[in-house]
């Protein structure tokens, strides 16, 4: 007979409580913001072992930070017994500091070292360290340079015969205001 050894924790979460739960990779833009446009959005995404210890990791993330805008776990499995959670913050400047806090914050629950962590930003599957300077290079820390990011990777992707996926903007507002300040 076996064991179940997936358990809620009602307590809150203690030091070593999500060991060998948590896997030391951080997707951030890999999917996109529920609570509004990914241009002003960051989405960070963990993948956690089990529904249980996901839905812990959330009420950790929502309860314990003011800057986290929304966390949620998926409802199936990503993979074999493996949910994602998933972390919205605000895209600005300060954003490297908030995922370096977390991956600090995260290597007391999860027995992993900051250094441990691998950082994998949009559809790259180039891994880089979890490091302040790394992420501040990596990750666009404004609307405007996400947009440009997104730009730039369009054009890639027509200069490759490949289909782009950003939607051009319709609204025609917008589309005067972007006129006005020298963007296409």
């Amino acid at each position: 007979m076996t064991e179940n050894k997936t358990h809620k924790l009602f307590e809150g979460l203690n030091q070593h409580d999500l060991a060998r739960l948590v896997k030391p990779r951080l997707n951030i833009d890999e999917f996109k913001s529920k609570m509004g446009e990914d241009a002003d959005i960051a989405v960070l995404s963990f993948g956690v072992t089990g529904k249980g210890p996901a839905d812990d990791l959330v009420d950790f993330f929502e309860k314990g930070y003011d800057w986290v805008l929304d966390a949620d776990s998926s409802p199936g499995e990503f993979v074999r017994n493996i949910h994602l959670v998933f972390v919205e913050i605000e895209r600005t400047p300060e954003l490297p500091e908030q995922i370096v806090t977390i991956i600090n914050d995260l290597s007391h629950l999860t027995d992993l070292e900051p250094e441990e962590w691998r950082l994998y930003y949009g559809s790259d599957q180039n891994r880089s360290p979890v490091e302040l300077a790394t992420l501040a290079q990596t990750i666009p820390l404004s609307p405007r340079e996400y947009r440009q990011y997104r730009r730039e990777l369009d054009q890639l992707k027509s200069d490759a015969g490949l289909n782009i996926d950003t939607k051009p903007v319709t609204d025609n507002d917008l589309k005067g205001l972007q006129s006005a300040a020298g963007i296409k």
